[in-house]
C-alpha cells in the first residue's frame, strides 16, 4: 500500500455532499437539482440527472433498499427517493432535510436548521417517525440499532433508538462530524482539536488530542481518518528570519 493519490476529480459545480458505492460515486450538486455519477477509477463523470422538483439545490445523499435517497434544501417535502438508473423521482417525503443516511431496511433524515430527525421505512414508503431535537443538527451516523446525530452549537451528541427515542446524549464540544466503527461512535468539532470515542455497548467516553482542526472523519479497516484542512503552520514551514503577522 503506497498510500498514494490514485486520482482526483476536478468539479465544475460546488458539492453537496458524495457517496461511494464499489465503484461508483454519486455526488450532488449544492446550487441545482443535479446528481452526478463519477466512475471512482477513472475519475470520469458517467452520466448526471436533473430531479424533476421544485428549484432547488441538493445536499446529503445515501444509497439503501435499491434507490438514492437525496436531501432536496429548504423544501418541506424534503426527502426524494430517486432510481440510481434513471434518475426519476420514485417518492417524496414530508421532511426538511440537510442529511441522509439508509440501509435497505431504513433511512434516516435530520434538518440543519428543523433540529427534527425523520424515520422512513423504505418498504411502505412512509415517516413512521420523527424526534424534535435541539437545532443546528450537523451530522447523521447508522448503527444497528438507530441513528446518531450532531447538534456543533451546543456540543451535543444525541444517540437515537429505531423509533426515533433519544436513548443517550453525549457532550462532545463542537461536535460536527460523526463515524462509526470498531464498536465506537467517533466525534470531532470542527476547532476544538479533540477526537471522542464512544463505546457503542457501554457508553463509555474517550477524548483524545490531536495537532489541528478537523474537516470530517472516516473509519475503515481499524483505523480512524482525520481530514485536517491546511494551516498556517504549514505555509510557514521552511521560512526564516522574521515573520510579519498581521491579525
Amino acid at each position: 500500500e503506497s498510500q498514494a493519490v490514485v486520482t482526483s476529480i476536478s468539479l465544475g459545480f460546488n458539492i453537496g455532499t458524495w457517496i461511494i458505492d464499489g465503484n461508483t460515486i454519486w455526488i450532488t450538486d449544492y446550487e441545482q437539482p443535479i446528481i452526478h455519477r463519477f466512475d471512482a477509477i477513472s475519475g470520469r463523470e458517467v452520466t448526471s440527472f436533473t430531479l424533476d422538483v421544485e428549484p432547488t439545490g441538493l445536499q446529503g445523499v445515501a444509497l439503501g433498499a435499491g434507490s438514492l435517497w437525496v436531501a432536496l434544501r429548504d423544501l418541506p417535502e424534503g426527502v426524494a427517493r430517486v432510481d440510481p438508473a434513471t434518475g426519476e423521482v420514485l417518492q417524496r417525503y414530508p421532511a426538511f432535510a440537510s442529511h441522509v443516511v439508509a440501509s435497505d431496511e431504513v433511512v434516516w433524515a435530520a434538518g440543519f436548521d428543523s433540529g427534527e430527525v425523520h424515520r422512513i421505512d423504505p418498504r411502505s414508503d412512509e415517516v413512521t417517525a420523527t424526534a424534535e431535537l435541539t437545532a443546528p443538527l450537523s451530522n447523521l451516523a447508522l448503527v444497528d440499532d438507530g441513528v446518531w446525530a450532531t447538534n456543533p452549537q451546543h456540543g451535543e451528541v444525541y444517540r437515537l433508538d429505531d423509533r426515533a427515542r433519544v436513548v443517550d446524549t453525549y457532550p462532545v464540544p463542537g461536535a460536527w462530524y460523526l463515524a462509526a466503527g470498531d464498536g465506537r461512535m467517533w466525534a470531532a468539532g470542527e476547532e476544538e482539536r479533540t477526537v471522542d470515542g464512544i463505546d457503542l455497548l457501554t457508553g463509555e467516553q474517550v477524548t483524545f488530542d490531536i495537532p489541528r482542526s478537523v474537516n470530517d472523519v472516516a473509519e475503515g479497516a481499524g483505523l480512524l481518518a482525520l481530514a485536517m484542512p491546511r494551516q498556517m503552520e504549514d505555509v510557514l514551514v521552511g521560512l526564516t528570519g522574521e515573520i510579519l503577522r498581521i491579525g
